[in-house]
């Protein structure tokens, strides 16, 4: 490709489109006003190129070089860039929407009231940015890195998943209106959350009725997935009975937090049907007791109660009993670790399920327990097995004992504080489930397992009556005389 000279030869306000620009290099030009729409720019690099009021539509940026620019109030939509460097780039009073940018860094950058919404940053780097005013929302930040930044105002509803902060410090109440999570369990004094700010901030949103902004920064606290996905609704419903306006933004938050839970798989199908019977309990009774903030919501809840409900009709349709016929039925050997005992004996669980399946097979029975943390070892054949495979898969808790393959799951703190509002009856639940699920092609075998584990109320909003990741340290199988 040749070396192309568009912007050497274009003027102000007017309009670049659909062009493919290669390897320019450009510097001291006034390009305020200008149109670029649909190009793709590639190995170029701009120095004090001023693109003030500049309109970017549809436009890749791939392996380019912005040093000292002006790109104040500039209107960006569909922006892509790659790899690409903005050094002291003045992004003041500029709209950014849907945006992705992809292996780049931002040095020394000003974002002065940007306006900058639905965009992704991934394996980014920023470098001595001060935001001080902006309105930043519903944004996710992946494997990026902040190096000497310092957050402030209105950075609210984003999502910043595994990034590493170095000298960055966050304004205090943010944690309560983004969601921060790392791999390695990053603590969050390091970006500036002491424990007595903390308090404070949760005194302060139990005051003023922020009550999904109390969950989120539980959620943070605490990293207790279920048990916020629960919160969340309930949040909501008390929200609604106060008649209190929910933002627009909360809930496209709540919806995007909610998918990316489903695809990385860090909430349970169990929390799933338990989110979806108190949506269609909410849904019926604010149907029949109608308020000005239902009314704005509802439509915005109907997406986040669709994408559950695809969820669960996805993981019903491939959770299914499983037994070989052809081989022999053995008896096996159980060995279960937790911190803490259950406080139901998971043989009465696995027997419900397997006389629910008419699985003709001896009862499951513990044979051995001991204190410490809790050990159990329970005797089960191997058809039973599969009825133990039912229960752990639709709690999400990552075990595979059809194949005897052992998995360690990692600790995490648990919210120590009660749901906000009792879980509904069992059979109540039950009910709604199924009325909420009733044109959905699910697995029967599923379907038994969770009214089981309902009914049981083996549920978020009960901490699992102890059958959680967090409690739940190890399952080992082994033939019996081995």
């Amino acid at each position: 490709m040749e070396k192309t000279q568009f912007f050497t030869n274009i003027l102000p306000t007017e309009t670049l489109s659909y062009k493919n620009i290669y390897m320019e290099n450009n510097g001291n030009l006034d390009l305020n006003n200008v149109n670029v729409i649909g190009c793709i720019i590639k190995d170029s690099i701009f120095q004090m190129v001023n693109f003030c009021s500049a309109d970017f539509d549809g436009t890749i940026l791939n392996h380019c070089d912005y040093s000292d620019c002006d790109w104040s109030r500039v209107d960006c939509c569909s922006l892509t860039a790659v790899d690409t460097t903005f050094n002291q780039v003045d992004f003041t009073l500029s709209t950014m929407r849907d945006c992705e940018f992809k292996k780049c860094t931002f040095i020394n950058c000003t974002f002065e009231h940007i306006a900058l919404s639905g965009s992704t940053f991934q394996d980014c780097k920023f470098i001595k940015i001060h935001l001080l005013q902006s309105s930043t929302y519903l944004n996710t930040y992946t494997n990026c890195e902040f190096e000497h930044c310092n957050i402030n105002g209105n950075f609210y509803y984003n999502m910043l998943i595994d990034n590493k902060y170095y000298k960055t410090f966050f304004q205090e109440k943010l944690l309560a209106y983004n969601y921060f999570i790392t791999e390695s369990g990053m603590a969050l004094e390091l970006i500036g959350y002491r424990q007595d700010i903390r308090d404070d901030l949760r005194n302060y949103l139990i005051e003023y009725n922020l009550l999904i902004n109390l969950v989120l920064f539980e959620l943070n606290e605490y990293q207790d997935v279920d048990m916020a996905v629960i919160r969340f609704i309930v949040a909501i419903r008390k929200l609604i009975e106060i008649n209190i306006l929910i933002r627009e933004e909360q809930l496209r938050f709540l919806y995007n937090l909610l998918n990316y839970f489903i695809t990385t798989e860090k909430i349970s199908v169990v929390t799933i049907a338990e989110a979806l019977s108190c949506l269609e309990e909410m849904f019926a009774y604010f149907e029949e007791h109608k308020n000005e903030t239902f009314i704005k919501s509802k439509s915005t809840l109907k997406l986040i109660k669709n994408e559950l409900s695809m969820f669960y009709q996805s993981i019903g349709s491939i959770i299914a009993y499983s037994a070989d016929s052809s081989m022999r039925d053995t008896e096996k050997i159980v060995k279960i670790v937790y911190e803490e005992e259950p406080q139901i004996p998971i043989c009465s669980i696995i027997n419900e399920i397997k006389a629910a399946l008419k699985i003709e097979a001896p009862n499951a029975v513990r044979i051995k327990a001991e204190k410490g943390s809790f050990h159990e070892w329970i005797s089960c054949y191997d058809s039973v097995l599969g009825c133990l495979q039912l229960f752990v898969a639709v709690l999400g808790l990552g075990y595979s004992v059809i194949n005897t393959h052992q998995k360690h799951v990692c600790k995490n703190n648990q919210l120590e504080e009660e749901p906000m509002l009792n879980a509904d009856n069992p059979n109540q639940m039950i009910a709604l489930i199924n009325k909420a699920l009733s044109k959905q092609k699910i697995n029967p075998e599923f379907n038994q397992t969770i009214s089981i584990v309902v009914k049981n109320e083996v549920i978020a909003s009960k901490k699992f009556r102890g059958y959680n990741r967090s409690n739940i340290q190890s399952i080992d199988i082994t033939t019996k005389n081995d």
